[in-house]
């Protein structure tokens, strides 16, 4: 085998490192290899840790009908001082969208 060639291959592989270490250590990794021919590699990476559920909150709420509150697709809501005739709905989701966004 040339050194072209070995070269090559040893550059092929490398690069395969680099494409597991990004599909596989999504949260926080350190890689550090040497390769034939005196070649070093090494690789840290870390993702932001997944955003924390949403909360709903309401503060003197008078309704003259029912009450509901639903934390479907989270994001924050916050409603103060509302006084209504009917019905008060506090939710993250869309109006008329019933679909379940787990599903």
């Amino acid at each position: 085998m040339s050194k072209n060639k070995a070269t090559a291959i040893v550059a092929a592989l490398a690069v395969a490192a680099v494409a597991v270490f990004a599909l596989v250590f999504r949260d926080s990794a350190t890689i550090r290899a040497i390769l034939p021919f005196g070649t070093e590699v090494s690789m840290e990476g870390h993702n932001e840790s997944a955003p924390k559920p949403g909360k709903i909150e309401g503060e003197g709420l008078n309704a003259g009908g029912n009450l509901n509150a639903e934390n479907r697709v989270g994001g924050d809501v916050g409603v103060k001082d509302t006084t209504a005739k009917g019905d008060i709905r506090l939710s993250t989701q869309a109006p008329g969208d019933d679909s379940d966004p787990k599903d």
